[in-house]
């Protein structure tokens, strides 16, 4: 927690959020597809959570970043084959994870043509196959169309909410050991411009002692205890 009590947004806590969108997801929309498409559905709709998750951990975020053209190629088939065996039973969800993977890997503004482009498939798939529940037409529509480009967006705003506290996070480390290093320097400075003169004055009377020794014994003696009360002081400098 931080100074105010709050718990603090850590970068693996971060990266928790997409994880736990796209697990919830998957748990709430898993019982749906395989009411209306039976166990094959729920199965592929669990194949179809995979890619995206693999993107939220950072091994699979560098897989990503090797070979994003045939994962975005596999995603588009999990996406939009099923509906060649299950028709408009195919559960909506998968349009949203391949619209939000398009944001995270292509660069803008070909990334948000794409995902307009996944919406209007949509909206084509609407239009010929139909809606798969009775009731109000016109409302259902639009729910199949704002749902898959509302949990697009949402899973592309996690991943980058994680992404943003992670080099955050980073930045705040490398500027705390930058700020360690200026303050070693400077107490290195200051200590050298304490002491330094002290020492000069210990090594002049040292070479003082030395030329007078061969002379007078107690000029030597003099000489070599001036240069230890420098020393005791140089010593008391740095103490402090």
């Amino acid at each position: 927690m931080d100074a105010g009590g709050r718990i603090a947004l850590t970068p693996r806590l971060a990266a928790a959020f997409p994880v736990a969108f796209l697990v919830i997801t998957l748990l709430t929309r898993l019982g749906n597809a395989v009411y209306w498409s039976g166990p094959g559905g729920g199965v592929v709709l669990a194949v179809v959570f995979v890619l995206p998750l693999l993107y939220t951990v950072p091994w699979g975020r560098a897989l990503w970043a090797r070979h994003r053209g045939p994962l975005l190629a596999v995603q588009a088939a999990l996406t939009y084959a099923p509906l060649l065996v299950f028709g408009q039973d195919w559960i909506t969800i998968a349009p949203a994870l391949l619209a939000g993977l398009l944001l995270l890997t292509v660069a803008a503004p070909a990334s948000w043509l794409l995902f307009g482009g996944v919406i209007a498939l949509e909206a084509v798939r609407v239009a010929v196959l139909g809606v798969p529940w009775p009731g109000n037409d016109a409302a259902i529509v639009i729910w199949m169309l704002v749902a898959p480009a509302n949990s697009g967006v949402a899973f592309f705003g996690l991943v980058r909410l994680a992404d943003l506290v992670t080099a955050l996070h980073a930045a705040r480390t490398e500027l705390a050991e930058l700020a360690v290093g200026v303050e070693r320097r400077r107490s290195a400075e200051l200590l050298r411009a304490a002491v330094g003169d002290h020492l000069e004055v210990v090594a002049a009377r040292a070479r003082d002692a030395l030329a007078a020794l061969s002379r007078s014994h107690d000029s030597a003696r003099e000489q070599l205890a001036a240069a230890g009360r420098s020393a005791r002081r140089a010593l008391e400098q740095v103490r402090t």
